[in-house]
């Protein structure tokens, strides 16, 4: 077989599988505020607002609302992020979603046993269709959504999902007494001002971004 013929029948079985995959995809209910905090390079922290926390409402009624956690956004490599749709923050609300779902996991959260990497990875796939058909600025691309689902299911994220750790409280310590340094009260009630060099970050220009929903 030559090779353009080959690479043809790949590109319209990926397309046919990527149809497939967004047409059995649900669609849920995305609400509230996400922000995130810078706290160093490429470390932020996820902090749910207080009066409108960023919740995704599955269609089976079910739940997800993350709670404190750091994050890096979708963990997608450099290489990626000069093609359109597959940046670290593109899909923020799926990512952070995702990630709290991981969080669960390894840190032993109540519920996480509701939950394998393949909920997972639909419940990702789910939060980027609900934007893809209820927000203007979000393209509809079946291809993104079935590439970001394999990625999530693969044998790799499977690894990280059975093997991950939750980060020790001394580094969760650390993170949000930098957070608290750049912002001031991020909403956690432990003394989060002690035992870090916060001298070392308070006078960092503050970088806080917020998307409401």
């Amino acid at each position: 077989m030559n090779k353009p013929l080959f690479i043809l029948i790949i590109i319209l079985f990926l397309s046919g599988c990527a149809s497939k995959h967004y047409e059995e995809t649900a669609t849920g209910k995305l609400s509230g505020k996400l922000t995130v905090q810078w706290t160093r390079p490429d470390e932020f922290l996820f902090v749910p607002d207080e009066d409108d926390p960023l919740t995704f409402e599955r269609s089976n009624g079910q739940l997800i609302i993350p709670k404190n956690m750091p994050t890096d956004g979708g963990s997608i490599p450099r290489v990626f992020w000069v093609f359109n749709s597959f940046s670290p923050w593109g899909y923020a609300p799926a990512f952070i979603i995702h990630d709290w779902l991981f969080h669960m996991k390894y840190c032993r959260i109540p519920s996480n046993e509701k939950y394998d990497v393949l909920i997972a990875g639909q419940i990702i796939s789910e939060v980027m269709k609900t934007m893809m058909n209820n927000y203007p600025d979000v393209e509809e691309n079946k291809f993104v959504l079935y590439s970001m689902n394999q990625a999530v299911t693969s044998d790799t994220a499977k690894d990280l999902w059975d093997n991950g750790k939750c980060p020790p409280p001394e580094a969760q310590k650390q993170i949000r007494a930098r957070a608290f340094a750049l912002y001031g009260d991020t909403g956690f009630e432990d003394n989060i001002k002690s035992e870090d060099n916060v001298d070392q970050v308070k006078d960092l220009q503050k970088m806080k971004l917020t998307i409401e929903f």
